[in-house]
Order: C-alpha cells, then sequence, then structure tokens
C-alpha cells in the first residue's frame, strides 16, 4: 500500500483574516474537491496494479501480491566484494574460449550449469508451509501463473505447476509415461533433472487448481505430443500449450524440416538457408523448410487474454530457453516483464546475442525494477552495473536469474542473500 503525507505549511509573511462565515464556506468548498482527489489516487492505484490486464482485455488477476511487497535496489558492491567475486569466477578460461566458446570452459558458465532456483523454491516452500496446502482453490481468483518459452520436454513447466499449486498430481513420472514416445523420438535431447519440488503428503489433492503454466514452443511435433499428454492426465484447464516462436516482431521464421525432426538448436543461417532457398525455388522450400509464425511474448499473451483464458496479470514466473535468441524475446516483453515477478534466461554467443551483451540485458532488465545474478548450484553472483566484471563481456553460455524487486522483496531478498552467502563460502571457485 502506498501512504501519502502532505504537509500544510504557512507563510508568516502573508496575513490573512477570515470571518467564521467564510471558514465555514472554505471548508464546504474544499469538502468535494479532497473526496475527488481521494477518488482520483484511488483510480491510479487501480490503474497501475491492473496496467497490463487494461491493456490486454480480461486477462487473470493478480496474485499472491499482498504477501510480495516492494524490496529496495541491493546496495552497490564494494570493492572487497568485487574482489571476492573476481577470485570466485575467474577470468582465465574465458579469454581462452573467446574463438571458441562452444567448449564452455568460462568460469560463469561452470558456476551456472546447474539451474536449481534454491531462491525461488524456498519462498514458495515457506509459503506453503504458511497458509496451508489448500490455501488457494478454484472459488480464489489468486492463481500463480507461469510461462516457459522454448519447453524442451516439459518437465520444468509440469515442476512449475507443482511448485505453484502444491498439488502431488503434478508429477514428472506420471508426465514421462505420457510422452515417452515422443522422448525415444528425441533421443539426443536428454531429460530435464527428474527431481521435483518438495511436497508433504496432504498435498495431493484433486480439488486444487489454481495454478496456470503457458508452453510456448516452435515444434509442432513437441507442442502436439503436450496437448495429448496434458489432455491423458486431465491437466488441460493447467497446462497450455501455444504454437509458434518468440521475437520481437510479427512475422514468419523459417526452419529446415531436417533440424526440427531432430530436435537440434536452431541457428538463425537456417532461417536465411531458407529464405534464400524460398526465392529461388518453391518446390525446393516446401520439401526442405518449414514457416512458422513468430510474435513477441506480449502479443502471445495478449491473444491468450482474449480467448478468454488465464494469461495477462501476474505472472510468478518466466523462463526463457531459446537457443540465443534471448534478448530479442526480451525486448518483445516489456508489458510481460512490467507485471513478472522472476525471470530465467540463457546468455551465450549464438543468434541475437551475437550483437549484444549481457551488460546490455542487466540495464534494460533494471529500468523494469529486476536485479539479475548469476544462478546455479546453490550460488548466486549479482550481476548489476556497481558488481560487473570485464569479463563478462565475454559471449558463453550462462544461466542469469532476475528478481522483480518491485513484486518480490521476498525472492529478492533470497537472492541477495544466497550472494552474500556465496561470497562468503571460500570452498567456491571456479
Amino acid at each position: 500500500m502506498t501512504i501519502i503525507q502532505v504537509q500544510r505549511t504557512k507563510n508568516p509573511s502573508i496575513k490573512v483574516r477570515r470571518t467564521r462565515n467564510q471558514r465555514s464556506q472554505s471548508s464546504l468548498f474544499l469538502l468535494p474537491l479532497l473526496f475527488l482527489g481521494s477518488v482520483l489516487i484511488g483510480l491510479a492505484a487501480d490503474k497501475i496494479s491492473n496496467l497490463f490486464t487494461s491493456n490486454f482485455g480480461s486477462g487473470i488477476r493478480a496474485g499472491r501480491s499482498s504477501d510480495s511487497g516492494i524490496a529496495q535496489r541491493p546496495p552497490a558492491c564494494t570493492e572487497e566484494q568485487r574482489s571476492k567475486v573476481l577470485q570466485q569466477l575467474t577470468p582465465d578460461k574465458c579469454t581462452w574460449d573467446t574463438s571458441k566458446p562452444w567448449y564452455q570452459r568460462c568460469s560463469f558458465t561452470q558456476a551456472t550449469k546447474q539451474s536449481d532456483s534454491t531462491w525461488l523454491k524456498s519462498y514458495y516452500e515457506a509459503l506453503h508451509k504458511k497458509n496451508g496446502s489448500t490455501s488457494t482453490s478454484n472459488e480464489s481468483n489468486d492463481k500463480f501463473v507461469a510461462v516457459f518459452v522454448g519447453c524442451n520436454m516439459g518437465y520444468d513447466a509440469v515442476d512449475a505447476l507443482r511448485m505453484g499449486s502444491a498439488d502431488g498430481k503434478y508429477n514428472k513420472d506420471a508426465w514421462a509415461e505420457e510422452i515417452e514416445d515422443m522422448i525415444g523420438e528425441y533421443s539426443n535431447n536428454p531429460l530435464s533433472d527428474r527431481s521435483e519440488f518438495p511436497l508433504d503428503d496432504s498435498s495431493s489433492s484433486n480439488d486444487h487448481n489454481d495454478a496456470i503454466v503457458y508452453c510456448i514452443d516452435h515444434s509442432t511435433a513437441l507442442t502436439a505430443s503436450f496437448r495429448n499428454a496434458a489432455f491423458n492426465l486431465g491437466w488441460s484447464n493447467n497446462f497450455h500449450v501455444i504454437d509458434g516462436a518468440v521475437s520481437n516482431i510479427d512475422g514468419l521464421k523459417y526452419f529446415l524440416k531436417s533440424t526440427v525432426e531432430a530436435n537440434e538448436r536452431h541457428d538463425r543461417a537456417y532461417d536465411e538457408k531458407c529464405r534464400s532457398m524460398k526465392e529461388e525455388s518453391q518446390d525446393a522450400f516446401e520439401k526442405n523448410c518449414l514457416s512458422v509464425r513468430s510474435a513477441p511474448l506480449d502479443v502471445y499473451l495478449e491473444e491468450e487474454a482474449r480467448k478468454g483464458q488465464d494469461g495477462n496479470g501476474r505472472i510468478h514466473l518466466l523462463r526463457i530457453n531459446s537457443d540465443g535468441y534471448d534478448y530479442d524475446i526480451l525486448m518483445g516483453a516489456k508489458k510481460t516483464l512490467s507485471v513478472t515477478e522472476y525471470l530465467e534466461f540463457q546468455y551465450n554467443w549464438m543468434n541475437s546475442w551475437e550483437d549484444y551483451k549481457l551488460i546490455d540485458a542487466v540495464k534494460m532488465l533494471d529500468d523494469l525494477g529486476f536485479t539479475c545474478y548469476f544462478g546455479g548450484n546453490g550460488n548466486a553472483w549479482r550481476i548489476d552495473e556497481s558488481c560487473w566484471l570485464d569479463h563478462y563481456d565475454w559471449h558463453s553460455w550462462a544461466n542469469v536469474a532476475c528478481v522483480n524487486r518491485l513484486l518480490n522483496k521476498h525472492v529478492a531478498g533470497n537472492l541477495e542473500e544466497t550472494f552474500i552467502k556465496t561470497l562468503d563460502n571460500k570452498e567456491v571457485k571456479f
């Protein structure tokens, strides 16, 4: 809640004598103005809290906001802290691999290989213990919402449903049984981590319906499999699948069929190859290439809102895994980011990252209220401008975790505390 204090001051050099009648008339005149002012302040507050929803139609209600609150921007890194970070995330191997970043020997690559998001999971564990596993239900508009851009095999999306709802029916084993044929077909794509968000025995209730996940992917084979799996498991109301590529502009993106069928990483060179092929031979293009709609994340979620789906209020988790198009996706998601509590994306040397540096994204996100960290293996290193080190400019793979300090002070506190503890751990060095 925002409290506005107005202090009235008197100018001693000006003396005005009023009769009792004049003072009464002034008071009567001021009353409607005060009432109108309070109404306008209330409308302004509603406008801010519902900004995203009002732009996109019905949308979802902003959830879990009353317990979140605003966190201050962390204090600037001291020279001592920067020195500790430099000792833990050494620059040597980063400069070795500048011409061959796929070796992935850089310190911040090694440090973030295992993205466990302990600071986020501990928040939801505490939240469920505080409120009880049945604290949210179908009668509540307070829904947990997660968005995944690039879904891999869907395991992380399933675990997000489990984490947000505290409902044990969402589990990776059940999901694996439904998509086992697809797993076999995509044998070169290893399974995601099969560990699950911890729940107690009382959490396996079919009455929970308080979480929703959006899975956006360009592979129609994967999305068809996900839809079937969600339907067979009775999760269709909670696991929403959107076909398409995500970028910062509306248009078409082209994929080589062979790379899609093999679930290989998409390179923008493939897009360029298909465009050239389309100009030279329509037959060759249709034989070898696929046309996939590409649009900003803001547009996709706006369309979900117009369908009447729960799609554009508070977003509790946004995770991007896009083969190097993360920066483009972030640039096309400004409205989405304004209502997102927690964000994870990947930094690397591919595709759109060839044209940008990580600090470009960090500064843009800071302007939106986010504080970003390298995060993995239970450790975190803040990477705002005050903590920035020169070798972070080298393009190498890294997992980046960002928390919106304007929307969730608890996760912001957890991440900053993890950063402080990481610096104090003398055994950490990469």
